[in-house]
């Protein structure tokens, strides 16, 4: 009975190496370490993802424009709170930062095929790939976890609203100017007086077309209280009086803003793309540069600098050093599946002193890339970080 439970043990042993020889062996390169006689070599091709930033940024811009008749808006209106010069200013309403993955360009790797094919798995998926060329699975069958788009990177304005228009007052820039001349005459010694009316027609000052327009909106004025009290002659329905009296609010308030003058207000929406590299939790990149009197800018005079900070939340350079330690040992040379292991930065940008957004993002071309032994596993990646999801043989 000890002999057979011996046998069996014995038997168990030969049965995993056998099976362990067996088991098929690849060689997995990173396209640019590849030698040239191997580059006309068939074989498989996927990539690794890196993590890319979309930064949204909308911008309200607020132009003030004074009125034709400003100068006479307190004289003539009591008006104090008019707009005295033009000018714009700027100011930045929110800021969003998204992230959507890519091939990293740097990662792209090669995996080369057997020459002879396994019956036994003939008919499995041997890889997996998303329209971008990242890694999905290998020698495994997995679903594709939605499909990634790059965003529209196109500047549009998303907004305009005017507070009312700069209306000029549809009157007669002219106006008669009629001059008395008085002559003196002595006829038989007797003195007499003939007196000329001298008509002409000149442009009419600026200050006079003010008074004119102030007359109207006093016009203006006397209507609306008279649509309140109910002088009119006929009686009009309620939505009748409504209506009529929010044209003549509308209109004077047209006039009034040729004394007061004029706001207006625009939105616009822009759209970065920035991908972090090594060295940027240390560096604080400058993401864009944005200027109170002229929006966004190039030149570093005249902008203020919108930084990206980025703060480790795992820190994986233990593992690395770790990895790099056994990587030494590799004796065979050959190397199996590359996959990542990501970092967890936590992202903000400041502008000034304030603070303008704060979020978690998963980075992994920042983190570690290791490798598999080299055999022929059933691997299922995660497409968005390109850390393993699962693995088996």
């Amino acid at each position: 009975m000890k002999r057979r439970s011996q046998y069996l043990i014995w038997g168990i042993f030969i049965c995993f190496i056998i099976s362990s020889s067996c088991k098929q062996q690849i060689n997995v390169v990173n396209v640019n370490k590849i030698p040239n006689e191997e580059i006309n070599r068939q074989g498989l091709y996927y990539a690794l993802p890196k993590t890319a930033l979309t930064i949204d940024v909308t911008i309200k811009k607020t132009e003030n424009n004074v009125g034709i008749y400003y100068q006479y808006a307190e004289k003539l209106l009591g008006i104090k709170d008019y707009v005295k010069k033009n000018n714009t200013y700027w100011e930045i309403v929110s800021f969003d930062i998204n992230e959507f993955i890519v091939p990293d360009e740097n990662h792209y790797y090669y995996v080369e095929l057997p020459r002879k094919r396994d019956e036994k798995t003939e008919n499995n998926t041997i890889a997996e790939l998303n329209e971008n060329g990242m890694i999905v699975s290998l020698n495994s069958k997995s679903n594709i976890l939605g499909e990634i788009k790059e965003a529209d990177l196109q500047n549009k304005q998303i907004n305009k609203d005017l507070d009312n228009s700069l209306l000029i007052p549809i009157n007669s820039n002219l106006t008669e100017k009629v001059d008395t001349i008085i002559r003196t005459e002595i006829i038989d010694s007797i003195p007499v007086q003939n007196i000329i009316l001298s008509r002409s027609i000149v442009e009419k000052s600026l200050e006079d077309k003010a008074k004119e327009t102030t007359e109207f909106i006093f016009k203006l004025q006397d209507k609306k209280f008279n649509l309140i009290w109910g002088e009119q002659e006929v009686n009009y329905e309620k939505n009748t009086l409504e209506f009529m009296f929010k044209e003549l609010e509308r209109k004077q308030n047209e006039y009034i803003s040729l004394f007061k003058g004029n706001t207006s207000t625009q939105y616009y929406k822009y759209k970065f793309v920035y991908i972090p590299k090594v060295g940027d939790d240390a560096n604080n990149p400058i993401l864009l540069r944005f200027s109170q009197s002229e929006g966004l800018v190039n030149s570093s005079k005249d902008g203020k600098a919108i930084l990206l900070n980025m703060q480790k939340i795992s820190d994986n350079r233990k593992l690395s050093g770790f990895i790099s330690e056994i990587s030494k040992h590799n004796e065979e040379g050959k190397k199996g599946y590359y996959y990542r292991i990501p970092e967890l930065f936590k992202v903000w940008t400041e502008y000034g002193e304030n603070v303008k957004f704060e979020k978690v993002i998963t980075i992994p071309q920042l983190g570690v890339t290791n490798f598999l032994p080299a055999y022929k596993y059933n691997v299922n990646f995660n497409p968005k970080t390109g850390a393993i999801k699962s693995i088996g043989k």
